[in-house]
């Protein structure tokens, strides 16, 4: 997701290009704190979907005795399955493209 555009979304005084000056008032901190709680909550269920559809990838390499090299390909993923939503600090990492190559 574009930070820029969320964070123009909250209030358009607060993208850097805007020319506005920068008036942070408390309505828009509660909406940096609503789609912050709602970004995290995103993240969340996405890690969520991955650790279920990695569950099933890895019943299903057992099943067809899938190699070491063929499971190799997907690394980069299987690296997520042990860790929390919280530990996750790498962007791009939890794209809707990665959980459907998946």
């Amino acid at each position: 997701m574009d930070s820029s555009t969320i964070i123009t979304k909250v209030h358009p005084s607060l993208n850097e290009l805007s020319g506005l000056s920068k008036n942070i008032s408390d309505s828009i901190l509660a909406k940096l704190n609503s789609t912050m709680e709602s970004l995290e909550d995103e993240k969340r269920m996405r890690l969520e979907k991955l650790h279920h559809v990695g569950k099933v990838l890895t019943n299903l390499w057992s099943l067809m005795d899938t190699t070491y090299e063929d499971r190799q390909l997907f690394s980069h993923i299987t690296g997520l399955w042990s860790i929390s939503s919280a530990e996750i600090s790498t962007p791009g990492i939890l794209t809707l493209d990665i959980i459907q190559q998946v």
